[in-house]
Protein backbone atom coordinates (compact mmCIF):
# COMPACT_ATOMS: atom_id res chain seq x y z
CA UNK A 1 0.00 0.00 0.00
CA UNK A 2 1.28 3.45 -0.90
CA UNK A 3 1.62 5.79 2.07
CA UNK A 4 0.02 9.21 2.22
CA UNK A 5 1.70 11.08 5.09
CA UNK A 6 0.59 14.57 6.04
CA UNK A 7 0.11 16.69 9.14
CA UNK A 8 -2.17 19.28 10.65
CA UNK A 9 -2.36 21.47 13.76
CA UNK A 10 -5.15 21.37 16.32
CA UNK A 11 -5.76 21.61 20.07
CA UNK A 12 -5.72 18.70 22.50
CA UNK A 13 -6.83 19.31 26.07
CA UNK A 14 -6.52 23.04 25.50
CA UNK A 15 -2.92 22.86 24.26
CA UNK A 16 -1.53 23.26 20.70
CA UNK A 17 -0.83 19.94 19.02
CA UNK A 18 0.75 18.73 15.79
CA UNK A 19 -0.58 15.47 14.35
CA UNK A 20 1.29 13.57 11.65
CA UNK A 21 -0.45 10.52 10.20
CA UNK A 22 -0.62 8.17 7.24
CA UNK A 23 -3.93 9.19 5.69
CA UNK A 24 -3.96 6.11 3.46
CA UNK A 25 -5.24 4.01 6.36
CA UNK A 26 -8.39 6.13 6.32
CA UNK A 27 -9.34 4.07 3.26
CA UNK A 28 -7.76 0.70 4.13
CA UNK A 29 -7.87 0.46 7.94
CA UNK A 30 -8.35 -1.44 10.11
CA UNK A 31 -5.81 -3.97 8.83
CA UNK A 32 -6.82 -7.55 9.64
CA UNK A 33 -4.75 -9.09 12.42
CA UNK A 34 -3.18 -5.83 13.58
CA UNK A 35 -5.40 -5.42 16.63
CA UNK A 36 -2.99 -4.11 19.26
CA UNK A 37 -2.01 -0.45 19.37
CA UNK A 38 1.45 0.05 20.85
CA UNK A 39 1.98 3.63 22.00
CA UNK A 40 5.46 4.98 22.66
CA UNK A 41 5.81 8.31 24.46
CA UNK A 42 8.95 10.44 24.47
CA UNK A 43 9.32 13.40 26.81
CA UNK A 44 10.82 16.28 24.85
CA UNK A 45 14.01 17.90 26.09
CA UNK A 46 13.66 21.39 24.59
CA UNK A 47 10.23 22.92 24.09
CA UNK A 48 8.81 26.32 23.25
CA UNK A 49 6.36 28.13 25.49
CA UNK A 50 3.47 26.45 23.67
CA UNK A 51 4.81 22.97 24.49
CA UNK A 52 5.94 22.13 20.94
CA UNK A 53 9.60 21.28 20.18
CA UNK A 54 12.24 23.85 19.33
CA UNK A 55 14.04 23.70 16.00
CA UNK A 56 17.06 22.05 17.64
CA UNK A 57 14.81 19.47 19.27
CA UNK A 58 13.13 18.73 15.95
CA UNK A 59 16.51 18.07 14.36
CA UNK A 60 17.39 15.57 17.09
CA UNK A 61 13.98 13.92 16.81
CA UNK A 62 14.47 13.57 13.05
CA UNK A 63 17.62 11.51 13.69
CA UNK A 64 15.77 9.37 16.21
CA UNK A 65 12.86 8.75 13.83
CA UNK A 66 15.25 7.68 11.08
CA UNK A 67 16.44 4.94 13.44
CA UNK A 68 12.87 4.00 14.36
CA UNK A 69 11.90 3.79 10.70
CA UNK A 70 14.34 0.93 10.19
CA UNK A 71 12.62 -0.95 13.02
CA UNK A 72 9.09 -0.69 11.67
CA UNK A 73 10.12 -1.24 8.06
CA UNK A 74 11.84 -4.47 9.10
CA UNK A 75 8.50 -5.77 10.38
CA UNK A 76 6.28 -4.23 7.72
CA UNK A 77 3.94 -7.22 7.48
CA UNK A 78 3.31 -7.25 11.22
CA UNK A 79 3.39 -3.53 12.06
CA UNK A 80 1.67 -0.38 10.81
CA UNK A 81 3.11 2.93 11.93
CA UNK A 82 -0.01 5.08 11.62
CA UNK A 83 0.98 8.40 13.14
CA UNK A 84 2.26 10.53 15.97
CA UNK A 85 1.02 13.34 18.20
CA UNK A 86 3.22 16.13 19.55
CA UNK A 87 1.83 18.33 22.31
CA UNK A 88 2.49 19.71 25.80
CA UNK A 89 6.13 18.65 25.95
CA UNK A 90 5.82 15.08 24.67
CA UNK A 91 5.54 13.05 21.46
CA UNK A 92 3.49 9.87 21.14
CA UNK A 93 4.03 7.32 18.35
CA UNK A 94 1.25 4.90 17.40
CA UNK A 95 1.82 1.42 15.95
CA UNK A 96 -0.71 -1.31 15.22
CA UNK A 97 0.98 -4.68 15.75
CA UNK A 98 0.45 -8.39 15.33
CA UNK A 99 3.12 -9.25 17.91
CA UNK A 100 3.62 -6.17 20.12
CA UNK A 101 6.26 -7.73 22.36
CA UNK A 102 8.52 -8.54 19.41
CA UNK A 103 8.11 -5.04 18.01
CA UNK A 104 8.69 -3.48 21.44
CA UNK A 105 12.08 -5.18 21.50
CA UNK A 106 12.92 -3.78 18.04
CA UNK A 107 11.99 -0.27 19.15
CA UNK A 108 14.07 -0.37 22.32
CA UNK A 109 17.02 -1.68 20.34
CA UNK A 110 16.65 1.15 17.81
CA UNK A 111 16.56 3.71 20.63
CA UNK A 112 19.68 2.38 22.35
CA UNK A 113 21.93 5.18 21.06
CA UNK A 114 19.44 7.88 22.09
CA UNK A 115 19.97 7.55 25.83
CA UNK A 116 18.80 11.12 26.45
CA UNK A 117 15.25 9.94 25.71
CA UNK A 118 13.57 7.50 28.06
CA UNK A 119 10.50 6.07 26.30
CA UNK A 120 7.32 5.02 28.05
CA UNK A 121 5.11 2.36 26.48
CA UNK A 122 1.42 1.58 26.57
CA UNK A 123 -0.65 -1.09 24.83
CA UNK A 124 -4.32 -0.89 23.86
CA UNK A 125 -6.50 -3.65 22.44
CA UNK A 126 -8.03 -1.77 19.48
CA UNK A 127 -9.27 -4.07 16.68
CA UNK A 128 -11.55 -1.32 15.30
CA UNK A 129 -8.66 1.19 15.24
CA UNK A 130 -10.58 3.68 17.34
CA UNK A 131 -7.35 5.46 18.27
CA UNK A 132 -6.50 6.04 14.61
CA UNK A 133 -9.96 7.15 13.55
CA UNK A 134 -10.90 8.89 16.81
CA UNK A 135 -7.67 10.64 17.83
CA UNK A 136 -5.41 10.90 14.78
CA UNK A 137 -7.73 11.17 11.81
CA UNK A 138 -8.68 14.76 10.90
CA UNK A 139 -12.16 16.18 11.20
CA UNK A 140 -13.75 17.71 8.11
CA UNK A 141 -12.56 21.16 9.25
CA UNK A 142 -9.01 19.87 9.79
CA UNK A 143 -9.13 18.28 6.33
CA UNK A 144 -9.50 21.80 4.95
CA UNK A 145 -6.16 22.73 6.53
CA UNK A 146 -4.48 19.69 4.99
CA UNK A 147 -5.99 20.35 1.56
CA UNK A 148 -5.02 24.01 1.70
CA UNK A 149 -1.46 23.17 2.72
CA UNK A 150 -1.13 20.79 -0.22
CA UNK A 151 -2.26 23.49 -2.64
CA UNK A 152 -0.02 26.08 -0.96
CA UNK A 153 2.96 23.75 -1.36
CA UNK A 154 2.12 23.35 -5.04
CA UNK A 155 2.04 27.14 -5.46
CA UNK A 156 5.37 27.47 -3.67
CA UNK A 157 6.97 24.77 -5.82
CA UNK A 158 5.61 26.54 -8.93
CA UNK A 159 7.44 29.76 -8.03
CA UNK A 160 4.40 31.65 -6.78
CA UNK A 161 4.93 34.96 -5.00
CA UNK A 162 2.25 34.78 -2.30
CA UNK A 163 2.19 38.50 -1.55
CA UNK A 164 0.79 39.27 -4.99
CA UNK A 165 -2.96 39.72 -4.87
CA UNK A 166 -5.06 37.59 -7.20
CA UNK A 167 -8.56 36.14 -7.40
CA UNK A 168 -9.00 33.16 -5.09
CA UNK A 169 -12.05 31.07 -5.98
CA UNK A 170 -13.96 28.83 -3.55
CA UNK A 171 -16.88 26.41 -3.98
CA UNK A 172 -19.70 25.82 -1.52
CA UNK A 173 -22.82 23.65 -1.94
CA UNK A 174 -26.19 23.67 -0.16
CA UNK A 175 -29.29 21.50 -0.05
CA UNK A 176 -31.73 24.36 -0.69
CA UNK A 177 -31.98 27.59 -2.62
CA UNK A 178 -32.89 29.40 0.62
CA UNK A 179 -29.66 28.30 2.34
CA UNK A 180 -27.56 29.33 -0.66
CA UNK A 181 -29.23 32.75 -0.77
CA UNK A 182 -28.59 33.35 2.93
CA UNK A 183 -24.93 32.42 2.53
CA UNK A 184 -24.51 34.62 -0.56
CA UNK A 185 -26.02 37.62 1.20
CA UNK A 186 -23.63 37.23 4.12
CA UNK A 187 -20.41 36.73 2.15
CA UNK A 188 -21.30 39.51 -0.29
CA UNK A 189 -21.13 41.92 2.65
CA UNK A 190 -17.61 40.63 3.31
CA UNK A 191 -16.37 41.59 -0.15
CA UNK A 192 -16.83 38.29 -1.99
CA UNK A 193 -18.13 38.09 -5.54
CA UNK A 194 -20.56 35.22 -6.06
CA UNK A 195 -21.82 33.19 -9.00
CA UNK A 196 -24.44 30.47 -8.72
CA UNK A 197 -23.58 27.13 -10.28
CA UNK A 198 -26.24 25.16 -12.22
CA UNK A 199 -28.16 22.68 -10.10
CA UNK A 200 -27.17 19.02 -10.23
CA UNK A 201 -28.59 15.78 -8.87
CA UNK A 202 -26.41 15.42 -5.75
CA UNK A 203 -27.57 15.66 -2.15
CA UNK A 204 -26.49 19.31 -2.17
CA UNK A 205 -27.54 20.57 -5.61
CA UNK A 206 -27.43 24.32 -4.93
CA UNK A 207 -23.79 25.32 -5.37
CA UNK A 208 -22.12 28.71 -5.49
CA UNK A 209 -18.73 29.95 -6.64
CA UNK A 210 -17.23 32.59 -4.35
CA UNK A 211 -14.18 34.72 -5.13
CA UNK A 212 -12.23 37.56 -3.60
CA UNK A 213 -9.02 39.32 -4.57
CA UNK A 214 -6.33 38.73 -1.97
CA UNK A 215 -2.78 37.56 -1.27
CA UNK A 216 -2.11 33.83 -1.14
CA UNK A 217 0.19 33.59 1.88
CA UNK A 218 -0.60 30.86 4.40
CA UNK A 219 -2.20 33.06 7.02
CA UNK A 220 -4.46 34.82 4.52
CA UNK A 221 -5.55 31.60 2.83
CA UNK A 222 -6.26 29.70 6.05
CA UNK A 223 -8.15 32.67 7.48
CA UNK A 224 -10.36 32.88 4.37
CA UNK A 225 -10.93 29.13 4.11
CA UNK A 226 -12.01 28.80 7.73
CA UNK A 227 -14.21 31.89 7.44
CA UNK A 228 -16.07 30.38 4.49
CA UNK A 229 -16.08 26.91 6.01
CA UNK A 230 -17.70 28.18 9.22
CA UNK A 231 -20.23 30.28 7.31
CA UNK A 232 -21.12 27.32 5.10
CA UNK A 233 -21.76 25.26 8.24
CA UNK A 234 -23.99 28.03 9.59
CA UNK A 235 -26.27 27.56 6.57
CA UNK A 236 -26.01 23.76 6.50
CA UNK A 237 -23.69 23.76 3.50
CA UNK A 238 -20.51 22.00 2.46
CA UNK A 239 -17.29 23.87 1.71
CA UNK A 240 -15.62 22.16 -1.26
CA UNK A 241 -12.16 23.72 -1.68
CA UNK A 242 -10.43 26.55 -3.51
CA UNK A 243 -8.10 27.35 -6.37
CA UNK A 244 -6.11 30.29 -7.67
CA UNK A 245 -3.56 31.25 -10.30
CA UNK A 246 0.22 31.01 -9.94
CA UNK A 247 1.59 34.54 -9.73
CA UNK A 248 5.33 34.85 -10.34
CA UNK A 249 5.44 38.60 -10.87
CA UNK A 250 6.57 38.15 -14.46
CA UNK A 251 6.75 41.28 -16.55
CA UNK A 252 3.90 41.65 -19.04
Amino acid sequence: MESDWDFYFCELNGRPASILLDLAYGETGPVAGLNECLIMRLTLREVREDGLPTRAENERLAELEDALEQAWEAGADDVCHVGRVTTNGWRDFFFYCREPQAFYEKLTEALARFSDYQPEFGLEDDPEWQIYFGLLYPSDREWQMISSERLLRYLEESGDQPEIERDVVHWVAFDSEEARTGFVQKVSRLGFQTRSVPEDETDMPFAVEVSRRQAADRNSIHETVFLLYDLSQEFGGKYDGWETSVERGDAA
